[in-house]
């Protein structure tokens, strides 16, 4: 079974790819937070992918294992698979590892989205999941990119070079956004700004109940997917809101933002304002949990936050 994306090809394991994969699992930079160890020789690692080449033959497979191909050199630079569960939990775990050198380029979050879309659409599964080492920065941001949720923290269960390591724990359900990081309707946007650690929401017209709630629920997951996450509204195409949406913001995002451990929120505004009374009345029932500021544009937010 081949999997595509747009830039990537990942193809079944063959015993052709033992060398590279040496290479691979012999690397000291991925073998970071490998609980597998460094092979010690070339025997050792086809040993390992034994198991991934043998699970072809099975009829009722639990397991797929893929080289990452890249389209345009035909360059191996990784590897990625799914385990399956029991049947009827129908739940799958994904796991990728790349050469340090294509680190940085998206590839391990167009691989991990690869396989999450197969576990949805192809394997039909109810949920996929995601184990990282909590120090495993880089695996942490590739794995909110793709709309997984930090689900728990298992404590100490990672043995990694002598030590016990803490992990944490994602995964996204079959109706869950796929990629929440980027919300958008005919009335809102909302993107996640990694630079400023920010869910950024921008107004594009009036809009109440659900189509005013939504995005604003988005942003929230944001918050909650992120440490200390600030929130920025652009409201210079703003609207007043219907009382039962203002009534809402005070009962349920205001202490959801502050559970999520959202300090700051940010208006950006027009020079005259239009909004002026609305925003003051939010602001003060906002300034009792955040630090509330109001900017004219996303510049002079960058120039608070950094």
């Amino acid at each position: 079974m081949e999997l595509e994306s747009k830039r990537l090809k990942l193809q079944e394991i063959t015993w052709d790819d033992v060398d590279i994969l040496h290479k691979l699992y012999s690397h000291p930079e991925v073998d970071e937070y490998n609980t597998q160890g460094i092979p010690h020789n070339i025997d050792a690692t086809k040993e390992m992918i034994r198991p991934m080449i043998e699970s072809q033959q099975a009829e009722n497979r639990t397991s797929y294992a893929w080289k990452i191909v890249r389209k345009d050199t035909g360059e191996l630079i990784g590897v990625a698979g799914i385990f399956f569960a029991v049947n009827r939990f129908k739940l799958g775990e994904i796991f990728y590892e790349l050469f340090p050198s294509h680190w940085g380029h998206g590839y391990a979050t167009e691989v991990a989205k690869t396989l999450i879309n197969a576990g949805f659409d192809h394997f039909h599964l109810h949920k996929v999941e995601a184990g990282v080492a909590t120090e495993n920065v880089r695996s942490i941001r590739v794995l909110e990119n793709t709309g997984m949720t930090r689900e728990g923290l298992r404590r100490k269960i990672l043995p990694i070079r002598g030590e016990w390591k803490d992990n944490y724990h994602y995964a996204i359900v079959e109706d869950d956004p796929r990629d929440f990081m980027h919300y958008n309707s005919d009335f809102c946007s909302v993107n996640y700004l990694p630079d400023l650690n920010a869910a950024f929401v921008t107004w594009k017209q009036f809009c109440y109940d659900d189509d005013y709630r939504n995005p604003l629920r988005y942003a929230i997951k944001i918050m909650k997917t992120h440490d200390n996450c600030s929130y920025i509204a652009d409201t210079r195409t703003g609207f007043k809101n219907r009382l039962e949406d203002t009534t809402w913001i005070f009962n349920t995002f205001i202490p959801e933002a502050k559970a999520a451990g959202c300090k700051h929120i940010f208006f950006i505004i027009n020079p005259d304002n239009s909004l002026k009374e609305e925003l003051e009345g939010q602001s003060e029932e906002l300034r009792k949990s955040f630090k509330v500021h109001a900017c004219f544009d996303l510049d002079e937010v960058k120039h608070i936050l950094q």
